[in-house]
């Protein structure tokens, strides 16, 4: 019982997943962003290439959570292994490790509203 009430304090401190934590609505979640050259976005399926945002030349963005949404309503599970998951499936796609990159935006802990941006480049994937 104690743990029921304690292990929820810990998303506090990037412990514990914040969606255990009742942080669904809050607004302060993790995000992800996979960026894609203009190769690899060619050699997607259309369903994927539909979603990919133009964010620079040669640098195409799929907004992780968005694209969830779009295909089943719901929210991407904020958590790193999720969004190197999603990551992985797509990793195919590239030739060449600086292809596709996962882009992951932290949560903002509680005192401080900057939020810690992690790359991950294909060879870091697994």
């Amino acid at each position: 019982m104690v743990l029921f009430g304690l292990m929820p304090a810990l998303s506090l401190f990037g412990y514990w997943d914040s969606y255990l934590s009742a942080a669904l609505y809050s607004g302060n979640t993790m995000s992800a962003t996979i960026h894609v050259t203009l190769e690899t976005r060619d050699r997607m399926p259309k369903e994927i290439q539909e979603r990919l945002q133009w964010n620079k030349p040669d640098d195409f963005a799929l907004e992780v959570s968005t694209w969830s949404f779009e295909e089943m309503n719901v929210p991407a599970y904020p958590a790193h292994r999720v969004f190197l998951n999603v990551a992985r499936q797509l990793r195919g796609y590239a030739q060449e490790p600086d292809d596709l990159y996962l882009l992951i935006r932290e949560r903002s802990l509680g005192w401080t509203k900057d939020r810690r941006e992690t790359r991950y480049d294909i060879q870091q994937f697994d």
